[in-house]
């Protein structure tokens, strides 16, 4: 018999972790998880949009949590993320999940008197996901794709004349980084907006390091574009057969667009990921990016290597 209970804080950051990374060895997504990891990653949501579901001998058999609830045009929404153990998957357990937390996404819209939705996703072969998901209401966003490119041979990157490559100053330039990401994502449907204080909890993250953060500041002052990558943690499951990277966020302002800085911020990155010893870069871009992010990727030598699929519901 599998019953639900509230989280209990620190002493179930090690059986959820046991639990994830049970799942991680069935499906073979390429992410585990350490105690480090999910301490940071679980502070932010109220306790109240996190729920495990354990067997009568106290082992986790799910996990379910909603975070990041930020406005969206219709109203809210919240990224839902879940997991049922691959020895749970014939039960009715992720039917269950996916109740919870669309009982609880509705009343937090149902609270503010606005429309509400839950977002998640799925790899585009993980069978079980993709099956529970659409049985339980969810339909079709959009769709990720997961690039790589070995870095054994990477161009100098060439700025624009007059603009300089600097890492940012941390909390004192906070809200001029904050804004500058708003502005550079304002078309993305997908990309929510970022606010200081998640700003703030980035940088103090156990995979930030400054030294892979990088800013381009125009002639006049301006943040005009940004690179952010960090090395793969220990936990993760490489999945090209090296040490890996990621590019975790990429842009540039509109109105520093079409002049290269781009590209030239993608190979800083890039050569800054090479000497701290990563073999393979990773990133993540919508299909549809609306600035033609893929067609850069793909110009520097980056290839397509998986599909993630984007998963809405209205609750």
């Amino acid at each position: 018999m599998i019953h639900q209970r509230p989280y209990a804080g620190e002493a179930d950051l090690q059986p959820l972790a046991d639990l994830l990374n049970a799942c991680e060895e069935a499906d073979r997504l390429g992410f585990g998880v350490s105690v480090d990891g999910l301490r940071h990653s679980l502070q932010a949501p109220a306790p109240e949009f996190i729920s495990l579901w354990e067997d009568d001998d106290g082992k986790l058999a799910g996990f379910a949590n909603i975070q990041a609830i930020r406005p969206s045009p219709e109203g809210i929404e919240g990224w839902l993320g879940f997991s049922v153990h691959p020895a749970a998957r014939g039960s009715d357990l992720g039917d269950r999940i996916i109740e919870w937390a669309v009982a609880r996404m509705r009343a937090a819209g149902q609270e503010k008197g606005i429309r509400a939705r839950l977002v998640t996703q799925a790899r585009d072969d993980e069978s079980y996901r993709n099956s529970l998901l659409k049985k339980s209401g969810f339909t079709v966003a959009g769709y990720m794709f997961m690039m790589a490119r070995r870095l054994d041979e990477l161009p100098e990157p060439q700025l624009p004349d007059g603009f300089k490559l600097r890492a940012p100053a941390g909390e004192a330039e906070a809200e001029a980084w904050v804004a500058m990401h708003n502005e550079t994502f304002a078309e993305s449907q997908r990309t929510a907006r970022l606010t200081i204080e998640e700003y703030r909890r980035r940088l103090s993250a156990p995979f930030y390091e400054p030294g892979l953060d990088l800013l381009a500041v125009a002639p006049d002052g301006a943040f005009a574009a940004f690179c952010l990558c960090r090395q793969g943690m220990t936990e993760e499951k490489p999945q090209t057969g090296g040490k890996e990277g990621w590019v975790s966020l990429l842009g540039a302002r509109r109105e520093f667009r079409k002049m290269g800085l781009g590209r030239a911020m993608l190979l800083a990155g890039l050569n800054r990921l090479k000497a701290a010893g990563v073999e393979t870069a990773l990133l993540g871009v919508e299909a549809d990016n609306p600035t033609g992010a893929t067609k850069l990727y793909e110009s520097v030598g980056f290839r397509k290597m998986l599909t993630w699929v984007q998963y809405q519901r209205e609750v």
